[in-house]
């Protein structure tokens, strides 16, 4: 049995660019043995992470993403059993926020049969990426 999960954190205050470059790269290398496929998108210092996968191996990855210095406040947004994977090319694709707004991407996720729930996630974060910050 397959799970789909998004995830939302926020990066730890001293994460560099290249940390997070290192942290797709990372993902990309160690998902196959866990045939784990999705996304990763990364804006303000917040991730949004779809994975897919195994749900052992799901939760395996909450696991060590929990106990991970580079990132915090891990919260599943959704959670469900899937029968084929959305993204099964995807061992970890690195996408921007501007390229995760655009409409023919909002299509591709649409078209990859997510959930109305995972997709509202996606968009709100892209959303949340393109406002702008307000001055404290």
């Amino acid at each position: 049995m397959m799970d789909q999960l998004i995830y939302r954190s926020r990066a730890a205050q001293d994460l560099s660019p290249a940390e997070t470059f290192r942290i797709i790269e990372t993902s990309a290398r160690n998902n196959p043995a866990r045939d784990i496929t999705g996304f990763l998108i990364f804006g303000r210092g917040e991730f949004l992470q779809l994975i897919e996968g195994p749900g052992t191996e799901l939760d395996r990855l909450l696991h060590d993403l929990a106990g991970d210095p580079r990132h915090r406040g891990i919260t599943v947004l959704a959670r469900r059993p899937i029968l084929a994977r959305s993204f099964p090319d995807w061992r970890m694709q690195r996408l921007s926020t501007r390229e995760a707004g655009t409409a023919t991407m909002q299509a591709r996720f649409a078209g990859n049969g997510l959930p109305r729930e995972m997709l509202d996630a996606v968009t709100a974060f892209v959303v949340a990426q393109t406002v702008p910050a307000i001055p404290a």
